[in-house]
């Protein structure tokens, strides 16, 4: 048998191979007729967020408590440092927020990186807030996965510290 490979279809292949990790003909992120290398149309939204998702799940804690601060300081945070370490009380950053150039409070970060499936709680929030006692009435809880609606409940009851 001598068939001639089209070098087009190859470079097709691979990229919905390495966009989906499995066998093209199950691609369900690819859309379109592919009749040149540049042609495949990838789900970006599907594709970016997995992709974002692992490479923040795969990071170090402690590198995610950067990133998270980074992103922080790129947003127009002033003053902010990563606190995070043992005995840190639980604080893992801390700045200085900074209101259309008027307003500005101190505010502490609290991190998590999880695995989607696993929410954050009423309880982490009852304890972050526990942990702001004394420091700061702002706090941001940033995770990777999400909220229980009790937690989104509890970090948004009146009465409480923001």
């Amino acid at each position: 048998m001598n068939e001639r490979v089209d070098p087009s279809e190859v470079v097709i292949y691979v990229r919905i191979l390495s966009v989906n990790g499995s066998d093209p003909t199950i691609a369900d992120n690819v859309s379109g007729a592919a009749t040149e290398p540049g042609d495949v149309e990838v789900d970006d939204e599907t594709f970016w967020k997995g992709e974002t998702m692992s490479v923040l799940l795969s990071l170090e804690p402690s590198a995610f408590e950067r990133l998270v601060i980074r992103v922080l300081r790129d947003s127009g945070f002033d003053d902010v440092t990563v606190t995070g370490k043992s005995g840190d009380g639980g604080i893992d950053g801390k700045g200085i927020v900074r209101v259309n150039g008027i307003l500005s409070f101190h505010a502490i970060v609290q991190c998590k990186r999880y695995k989607p499936e696993r929410l954050v709680t009423p309880s982490e929030i009852r304890d972050f807030r526990g942990d702001m006692q004394g420091r700061t009435d702002k706090g941001i809880f940033i995770t990777t996965s999400g909220f229980t609606k009790a937690a989104v409940e509890e970090a948004t009851r009146d009465g409480a510290p923001d």
